[in-house]
């Protein structure tokens, strides 16, 4: 998801801030970082809170590029051990991320128009589990979205 506000100092140039969030449904880990082998974690959330830029080449048309970098969360699911091992607790990594985004909307009103976007996250986190484990995460996640935007 991406919730953003922003204002057109210049025609094609949006500035604004906004939240970036994708959701990882599974994910596998080859020893994460306590010797046990190979750990499925479930759910996992990173979220990126961060000024923005939107560049729209030719304000006339819909081909527009985004970026923003600002601070990142990552909350990590539960991570149960494929073999064997100790199960490791759910924890909250915090840390740096980037957002590059390029898209195309079509006009369906006089203010709104409905989009396609292709967009990537990257995150740099770290942060402790309740048993005191400290885990560092480097987080990729590419998505494609349909948007609406008023302009």
């Amino acid at each position: 998801t991406e919730v953003a506000i922003g204002f057109t100092p210049i025609g094609g140039l949006v500035l604004g801030g906004a939240i970036y969030t994708a959701t990882i449904p599974s994910l596998e880990v080859d020893d994460p970082g306590i010797g046990s082998g190979k750990y499925e974690y479930e759910v996992s959330q990173l979220a990126i809170f961060s000024p923005h830029i939107d560049f729209y080449p030719n304000p006339d048309r819909g081909l527009h590029f985004q970026g923003g970098f600002g601070f990142a969360a990552y909350i990590a699911g539960l991570a149960t051990p494929a073999d064997s091992g100790r199960e490791t607790r759910a924890h909250t990594a915090t840390g740096l991320g980037f957002m590059l985004g390029i898209g195309h909307d079509w006009w369906v009103g006089e203010q709104w128009s409905l989009g396609l976007l292709a967009r990537v996250l990257y995150a740099w986190t770290e942060g402790s589990d309740p048993e005191s484990i400290t885990w560092s995460h480097k987080t990729l996640a590419p998505t494609a979205m349909v948007t609406a935007t008023y302009h």
